[in-house]
């Protein structure tokens, strides 16, 4: 009987043992990830450092150096680029320069034409920095004499070298221009103006293999502008 009942315990505390294993619980965890994206933003601002911070006592935008301008004229002028956005970018330059039909002069008085000759207004020399995509001559529906469309001005369309860095500005397209040598008393100061637009496109992640002059096709289509290259 003695070992009888010792073995009945020992089965017992076995089973205690099992019981116990049954019920541990397995180590567990669990966890949940958000992932948030933020949409970046191109924005850039032009600029002229020169031109926006010369004196100017006649309250009119207009520089005091830029007044009563004669023929040859040197007129400071910086049109520059800053990318103010999140990322980076192309950006271009189009300058609009005003053309005239007048009697202009060599270095020397020559007389160069007799006022039948479309003239640049002002002329540039481009930095090294910008490469020109192409020019174009926009006419209005006057014509001539000689039933010739008149010319108003020249465009021009330029891209930086390299892609903008946000925070990053661009070296000056140019830092003066000179006014033609016209001869006196054929215009009217006050009603001539350089005009300059900047553009600018995401430089990352365009279609494969694209180049800067491509990726402003891309943003004419995209903003349905009519200067398409």
């Amino acid at each position: 009987m003695k070992n009888k009942t010792k073995a009945i315990l020992g089965t017992i505390s076995v089973l205690a043992v099992f019981g116990v294993s049954g019920i541990l619980a397995y180590l567990t965890d669990n966890d949940s990830a958000t992932n948030k994206f933020v949409v970046g933003k191109v924005k850039i601002e032009l600029e002229e450092p020169k031109w926006d911070k010369a004196e100017d006592t006649n309250n009119n935008n207009i520089p005091d150096y830029a007044e009563n301008i004669s023929p040859n004229a040197r007129i400071q002028k910086d049109p520059q680029v800053t990318n103010t956005g999140k990322n980076s970018a192309y950006v271009y330059l189009k300058v609009t320069v005003p053309v005239k039909y007048v009697i202009s002069a060599e270095q020397d008085g020559t007389i160069t034409n007799n006022g039948q000759q479309a003239t640049q207004l002002f002329s540039y020399t481009p930095s090294s920095k910008w490469t020109q995509i192409e020019s174009k001559k926009q006419e209005n529906k006057k014509t001539n004499e000689r039933n010739e469309e008149i010319i108003d001005s020249y465009t021009y369309f330029y891209y930086y070298n390299e892609k903008l860095e946000p925070g990053v500005t661009t070296e000056p397209l140019f830092e003066t221009v000179v006014f033609a040598n016209v001869i006196e008393g054929q215009i009217d100061l006050a009603d001539l103006q350089i005009d300059i637009d900047a553009y600018a496109i995401q430089s990352d992640n365009l279609p494969e293999n694209t180049n800067i002059e491509e990726a402003f096709n891309i943003y004419l289509n995209q903003n349905k502008q009519e200067e398409s290259i």
